[in-house]
């Protein structure tokens, strides 16, 4: 029988956060097209959400789980700047999952976000992950 490694660990406690922020995710995909919220807090969201998905499963140490997020995060903006995606002939679904234009303030958004994550599990007392891992 296969027995997972030790970083892989059932976390509830991240499973309706992660709900909460796709739903707000969808909701912003499918309902709003300004020029503020969708570009901006949409694209911000993102981060909060592949944290919110690593830390169910995963027991790293958050820093670390969230500078994987941001990094990736800041290559998609990046590969959008090279219309990457354009090239390779993704679909409209993987078009607005992986953002099709770029914008610097996007660096910006995904900093703020992940500095906002970074003060609430800092503070949080009831951290459930080994800090040492």
């Amino acid at each position: 029988m296969y027995h997972f490694p030790t970083a892989l660990q059932w976390n509830a406690r991240y499973v309706p956060w992660f709900l909460w922020v796709l739903t707000i995710e969808t909701g912003i995909a499918l309902y709003v097209s300004d020029r503020l919220i969708r570009p901006f807090l949409g694209d911000a969201l993102a981060v909060v959400l592949m944290y919110c998905f690593f830390r169910i499963f995963l027991r790293y140490d958050y820093r670390k789980i969230l500078t994987g997020c941001l990094l990736f995060a800041y290559c998609i903006e990046i590969l959008q700047a090279f219309h990457l995606w354009q090239h390779l002939g993704l679909s409209k679904i993987g078009m607005v999952i992986l953002g099709s234009t770029f914008d610097g303030m996007d660096f910006v958004a995904y900093s703020l976000w992940g500095l906002l994550a970074y003060v609430v599990e800092s503070k949080s007392t009831t951290h459930p992950v080994l800090k040492a891992v």
